[in-house]
């Protein structure tokens, strides 16, 4: 009885209108909060709101996004460093481009660019970056390299989308 139940079976999927999907690339878009560790001269922390875009195209990863955030450098001085930073991340390189503008309670000032490289996947990252001064009325608050370490927790996913062979949006 149970052989006859399988042949059934087997017969039913051989005959059956499935269809086998194979997803070649897929798309997450969220919206996370970023905590970051750094040093140069002076320990530095940042938080941030991160949109971001997760991508697999095949099986490499693909990563690009922005962070609207503030840097703190804990001294005799407070420091804070408002700033805006965009990324792009292809497995396991990572890219960054970032624009702050430092103060603190004595009144200075400096507006720095700083391009970063380094190891990147997703949500992490371990990247060196050059402080470049564009602008600044003060003693230099921060050294010329920087080291930095972030994570990235994910807030609320926008949205999640997959993709098969032919660039058909596949619908579950």
């Amino acid at each position: 009885m149970s052989n006859k139940l399988f042949a059934q079976n087997i017969d039913t999927l051989q005959n059956s209108d499935t269809i086998n999907v194979e997803i070649v690339s897929s798309t997450d878009n969220e919206i996370g909060l970023t905590l970051s560790a750094k040093y140069s001269k002076d320990f530095v922390s940042e938080i941030g709101l991160t949109y971001g875009s997760f991508q697999y195209v095949g099986y490499w990863p693909l990563s690009t996004g922005f962070t609207i955030g503030s840097e703190f450098i804990f001294t005799q001085n407070m420091t804070f460093g408002p700033k805006i930073n965009g990324w792009i991340q292809v497995y396991p390189i990572e890219l960054n481009g970032n624009l702050v503008y430092y103060f603190d309670n004595n009144g200075y000032s400096s507006v720095k660019f700083r391009p970063e490289i380094g190891y990147g996947f997703h949500k992490f990252s371990l990247t060196y970056g050059i402080n470049i001064n564009l602008w600044r009325n003060s003693p230099e608050i921060l050294g010329l390299h920087q080291i930095s370490i972030k994570y990235t927790l994910r807030l609320k996913q926008m949205k999640y989308t997959e993709y098969d062979r032919n660039g058909n949006l596949i619908k579950w």
